[in-house]
């Protein structure tokens, strides 16, 4: 019989697995043994077995193999005695800086087989370690030297062992890069665009950034954001330091809509939150670019304008700010990087950190921080099956889960909120929240592109509300085409997390999304792919938050995925769009979980408030993926700007999401102008540039009558318009007697006699009169439109163009100007001459031809407007 003494950890991990060979140095092959006994471990006292076999000689290494089901108790005590009687067993461990898997080498990725195991059964084995992605019949594992031996002691085959650094981006690390350069370029909305804050590893936000931002977030937009401090840190409730907890709600009329704990604006709420594991750097900096897309774009961009007027958007963008800081000290200054500017840290740096940093019950015993740390880790600590799978009890470990639910503070006073924010309801594995109950819930983490949904704790746990969770959570990754699934499905068993206990205790869907993969920086992906990853999470992150008030009814029903409006030459709108119901994530992964997609039978227009506003059907070709057209008759103010809302329906009776966007002021809809008219180019021309705005008829429609006289207000109401309605000064007292300062059209009148547009006739007293209601005749038209143009010089000629017009006529060289600008044509008279016809009253369509060729709109340059 051999017999080995066990010093170091490696040798214990080899120890637990008495039936794994061994290899010496000199490449001769023992089996460890050693008599029973028994360790105290996080799932109590595990018996140690052991065997004696004789010495076996040296073979080639061992194929990957199926294991037995039966194995899986063995196992799971190996693991249970590495994770935590190692230290015992061992002592000590000392660095070595020869070690290529010591405190100055990096981490290694191991990807372990789990052969006949289930995923719930594999989860269980690997409790504690830090598991970074997984597939059927794959796991990877982030570890060292021990996280190799405390595998192969388990019995799992290491079918591939990389380096971190290795497989990041898939190229060798090369060199040092200074993590303090200055970002470039970061988002900021356009109030806040000149402030500047404090960056590390080449752009990320440091903990004292994010606090800052919010504050001047709120300062700046204080009608749309206002910044919640919800709790304390570990650190801040044991006077270490430590920092605030802090959240902003965003919504409009934040700064007038009452108190948001008492919910007085009865608005449905988004909740998104991030690093909760500080290593996970990406997520803070994609909640900030959340938080800065929808205050910029509130007024600007019509979707994001009625989600913030219906909706209230809660971020929280560190959720564990002192281990937030301990990364960003680690990763500022000098940091081994990749070629693509991804970080790969070595195992002694703490940028590893995952947990919070209550150190109480810490004792580490070895210098590599990237498998040992201090800390509780936050997703392990909420109530809802605490304690179970890919949980540990061991202070060391990774998962460490606490020593109660809600022991920590970034969890419990953040429940708190969430409690008030929506309430509860219990769900449990037996009872529906109801179709009406509103919210969503956000968390972000990564890395592995996943996006999960209750229940984690275990795949097999009945889920009430299944289908619309699903249905929500393939909505999202439709944009990113991220695995989606429960965690047991696509990744393994976790208990204790935020958002297992969020729906079954509140009642509302909640989502893990897991952001990028080792081939796109891991954990630490340089800051140039932060724009990437935002121009894939950005459309996820709004279906999300619009689904907010509906989110057991509408992710069921299809997608309007375009939406396109117009006003035609009649003043009516077509609606033209696309609309699916296929739009659910097609990872290869999630395809066996994916929805049923049915076909789109019905879509409906809203214009106006859909609660109240009569819905138009629009003409649809039933299919999964198809397009539709719609006709709306305006019964609205075509000058304002209107909100328009379309949805579609499947077959299965769903309505989906209303698609939003804003229709533009269009062009008065006149029912005495048809396209037959000699002016119709000429009055639709006035009336879309807002020249004239003729009479309503009451029902949305309008009247131009064209044949009318124009008065002389309308014509000082058309020139004022047309020059762009400029600003100046009103006196107090009215250049005209006939013109009182209160009449609809003094502004427009007082400016014209300001310029000397119009200058009125003298009474016998030496007063002024405008005489506003008299009709304009069509010599005083061009003495109006002469001087509008600044009188420019101009020669008349000796002989009139007209022959009811000669020189020395009152306005013959305004009349003969605007013969020669084209402006003025006259008539034919029947013997072939011209007439102007001076004293004749100008109609309303002859006055709109003159503006029309005055202005030239089609840019022949008649002459420029002064």
């Amino acid at each position: 019989m051999w017999t080995l003494l066990l010093t170091t950890r490696r040798d214990a991990a080899a120890f637990v697995a008495s039936t794994v060979f061994t290899r010496t140095s000199q490449r001769a092959w023992f089996v460890l043994t050693a008599p029973p006994r028994r360790v105290l471990t996080d799932r109590g006292e595990v018996p140690l077995m052991s065997r004696s076999t004789a010495p076996q000689p040296p073979r080639p290494p061992r194929p990957p193999r199926a294991r037995r089901a039966t194995r899986v108790g063995a196992a799971a005590a190996a693991i249970a005695v590495a994770t935590a009687g190692l230290a015992a067993l061992a002592g000590p461990a000392t660095a070595d800086p020869a070690d290529p898997a010591g405190p100055a080498a990096g981490p290694t990725l191991f990807t372990v087989e789990p052969g006949d195991l289930d995923p719930a059964a594999l989860s269980s084995v690997l409790d504690g370690l830090d598991v970074v992605s997984a597939t059927e019949s794959q796991v990877t594992v982030l570890g060292d030297a021990e996280t190799r031996d405390l595998l192969d002691g388990a019995g799992l085959e290491i079918v591939e062992d990389v380096a971190y650094a290795d497989a990041i981006d898939g190229g060798p690390a090369v060199g040092q890069r200074s993590a303090a350069r200055a970002a470039t370029g970061y988002p900021l909305p356009e109030l806040l665009a000149d402030n500047s804050y404090e960056t590390f590893f080449g752009g990320y936000r440091t903990v004292a950034a994010h606090t800052q931002y919010l504050y001047d977030l709120e300062e700046a937009y204080g009608d749309l954001v206002e910044v919640v401090d919800y709790g304390d840190s570990w650190l801040k409730t044991q006077g270490r330091g430590g920092h605030d907890l802090l959240a902003i709600r965003i919504t409009a009329g934040a700064d007038t809509d009452g108190d948001w704990s008492e919910h007085t604006n009865e608005k449905p709420r988004f909740y998104l939150t991030a690093q909760a594991h500080p290593r996970e750097i990406i997520t803070s900096e994609l909640a900030w670019r959340f938080a800065t897309e929808v205050i910029d774009g509130y007024g600007t961009d019509p979707e994001i304008t009625h989600l913030l007027d219906t909706t209230e958007l809660w971020v929280a963008p560190q959720n564990n700010p002192d281990g937030a800081a301990v990364v960003e000290t680690a990763l500022s200054g000098a940091v081994p990087t990749n070629a693509a500017g991804d970080a790969t840290p070595p195992n002694s740096s703490k940028a590893w950190q995952r947990k919070n940093l209550n150190d109480t019950l810490f004792t580490g015993t070895s210098p590599n921080y990237s498998s040992q740390q201090p800390g509780i880790d936050l997703n392990r600590n909420y109530a809802t099956a605490w304690g179970g799978e890919s949980t540990s009890a061991n202070p060391n470990a990774a998962t460490y889960k606490g020593e109660a639910p809600f022991s920590e503070p970034e969890a419990a006073t953040q429940v708190a909120l969430l409690k008030e924010l929506f309430g509860e309801f219990k769900v449990g594995t037996e009872t529906a929240a109801p179709a009406d109950r509103q919210g969503v819930y956000v968390n972000l983490h990564s890395y592995s592109d996943y996006v999960i949904y209750p229940y984690a704790y275990d795949r097999n746990a009945n889920v009430p509300n299944l289908e619309p969770i699903k249905a929500l959570g393939f909505r999202q990754s439709a944009f990113n085409q991220f695995n989606t699934g429960k965690a047991g499905e696509i990744l393994y068993n976790n208990a204790g997390n935020d958002i297992d206990w969020i729906y079954d205790e509140i009642g509302i869907p909640a989502y893990t999304w897991e952001i990028g993969t080792a081939q796109t920086g891991g954990f630490f992906p340089s800051y140039a792919r932060a724009e990437t990853f935002w121009n894939a999470a950005k459309p996820a992150l709004l279906y999300g938050a619009e689904a907010a008030s509906d989110p057991y009814v509408s992710p069921l029903g299809p997608t309007v995925t375009d939406a396109t409006l117009a006003y035609d030459v009649d003043g009516n709108v077509t609606v033209v769009g696309s609309a699916s119901d296929d739009t659910y994530g097609s990872h290869p992964g999630s395809l066996t979980r994916r929805p049923v997609t049915h076909a789109v039978t019905d879509v409906e227009v809203v214009v106006g408030d859909p609660a109240t506003a009569v819905a138009v059907a629009a003409s649809v070709e039933p299919s999964v993926t198809t397009t539709f057209t719609g006709l709306l008759q305006p019964d609205w103010d075509v000058r304002e700007r209107q909100w328009v809302h379309v949805r579609a329906k499947n077959a299965a009776g769903h309505w989906g999401p209303w698609n939003t966007s804003w229709l533009e002021p269009g062009p008065l809809r006149l029912t005495d102008v048809g396209a037959d008219n000699q002016f119709f180019r000429e009055i639709r021309w006035l009336v879309d540039a807002g020249i004239s705005t003729g009479w309503e008829n009451g029902d949305g429609s309008t009247q131009f009558r064209p044949l009318n006289p124009i008065a002389r207000d309308a014509v000082a109401a058309f020139l004022y318009r047309l020059a762009d309605s400029p600003d100046f000064e009103l006196p107090e007292v009215s250049p005209f007697t006939d013109v009182a300062t209160d009449n609809q059209f003094y502004r427009e009148i007082a400016w014209l006699a300001e310029e000397g547009i119009a200058t009125g006739w003298t009474a016998p007293d030496g007063t002024k009169q405008f005489r506003p209601l008299e009709p304009v005749a069509r010599d005083a038209i061009a003495a109006f439109l002469y001087r509008t143009a600044q009188s420019p010089e101009f020669d008349a000629p000796d002989v009139s163009p007209f022959t009811d017009i000669a020189p020395g006529d009152a306005f013959y060289t305004e009349v003969t100007w605007l013969a020669d600008t084209g402006v003025a044509t006259g008539w034919q008279g029947n013997d072939g001459t011209a007439l102007y016809r001076p004293l004749a009253p100008i109609a309303r369509d002859a006055f709109a031809a003159f503006l029309y060729r005055y202005v030239d709109p089609e840019g022949s340059e008649v002459v420029e407007v002064g």
